[in-house]
């Protein structure tokens, strides 16, 4: 049974649920610099749920994938919300889970959209970067210029 005698998982969590409203306001407004701000934060919060509620070591050593500290999490509010096994104490908690859950929600959706923006970005300075089709033209006896020869015209007025 996980208990939370200090209250650090209750705190955590709502400081967590402001975070991902201030995050998904940024995302909808496409401000993906503000966005990237709450990066931080947000993981410096899931050790504290994580270490608060002893999950730490679910969490893969070194893991360097973004989501790795957010699986103990997520099983850790399933059991407290009373998904897992049997939480008398959950009770307290099951608000502030519920509207996480609707944020982390809104914050995929959100995050979806951005990176689906962003990779269209890429591939129009992408394909604006791609070298032209070298223009081909007849030279003065009848075969392909050189492509270092131009035409231009010079105009000079006195």
């Amino acid at each position: 049974m996980i208990t939370d005698p200090s209250g650090a998982t209750m705190r955590a969590a709502e400081r967590l649920a402001c975070i991902l409203e201030l995050e998904n306001h940024a995302l909808a407004a496409m401000d993906l610099a503000a966005a990237g701000q709450f990066v931080a934060e947000k993981q410096g919060i899931l050790a504290v749920l994580n270490q608060a509620n002893g999950a730490g070591s679910m969490t893969p050593a070194g893991s360097n994938h973004p989501r790795a500290s957010a699986l103990p999490v997520r099983s850790i509010l399933d059991r407290q919300s009373g998904q897992g096994e049997a939480r008398p104490d959950a009770t307290p908690l099951r608000p502030i889970i519920e509207r996480l859950r609707v944020l982390a929600a809104e914050n995929r959706a959100l995050l979806e959209r951005a990176l689906t923006v962003q990779n269209r970005i890429i591939g129009i300075v992408a394909r604006a970067m791609q070298p032209a089709m070298p223009e081909f033209r007849y030279g003065a006896n009848g075969g392909l210029a050189t492509a270092g020869v131009r035409s231009f015209a010079l105009s000079a007025r006195a």
